[in-house]
């Protein structure tokens, strides 16, 4: 999906990947289908509504289509500035149009901008765009050749003391 780069429909990639993966057409549907039941790690909400008291504007950058975007954005409740997906975007992460137009939604300057990255291909995508990057790496992994994030944790417990301080 993420080497796609230019968007085409998701739901569909996502029954492909199942296929190629092994599993039934009917897993893939079962995934898009409780799409509104996943709910976020627990110190997403924390540290975002601790965010959003101190006025930080918040934009979702992802790689699903419009309806799974704003659901997924619907779960967590905080005032977010903009949910920007891949279809609105036109590009898969981690094209580097994907995070310059989450930039251009929360309207600042790209200099101003901390991406938070929940995978490697997103510490490279917006390293690559330019972004400043915080990297919430649960599974401690190495760290995407070339890329210099501002900030590695496990968690987003700290994410709010760097961008506050």
């Amino acid at each position: 999906m993420t080497a796609s780069g230019r968007y085409r429909a998701y739901e569909p990639i996502v029954a492909e990947a199942a296929a190629e993966t092994g599993l039934a057409a009917d897993r893939a549907a079962a995934l898009l289908q409780s799409w509104s039941s996943l709910r976020p790690y627990p110190d997403s909400l924390p540290a975002l509504r601790e965010l959003e008291r101190a006025g930080v504007a918040l934009v979702v950058v992802t790689n699903t289509s419009r309806a799974l975007a704003e659901s997924a954005a619907a779960s967590l409740p905080v005032r977010w500035t903009a949910v920007v997906s891949a279809e609105a975007s036109g590009w898969y992460k981690p094209a580097p149009e994907a995070y310059r137009a989450g930039v251009e939604a929360g309207a600042r300057p790209a200099a101003e901008v901390l991406f938070v990255a929940g995978s490697a291909h997103d510490v490279s995508g917006a390293s690559a765009a330019g972004l400043d990057v915080f990297w919430a790496n649960r599974r401690g992994l190495p760290l995407p050749p070339g890329t210099r994030p501002l900030a590695v944790a496990r968690t987003l417990e700290d994410l709010p003391g760097l961008i506050l301080s």
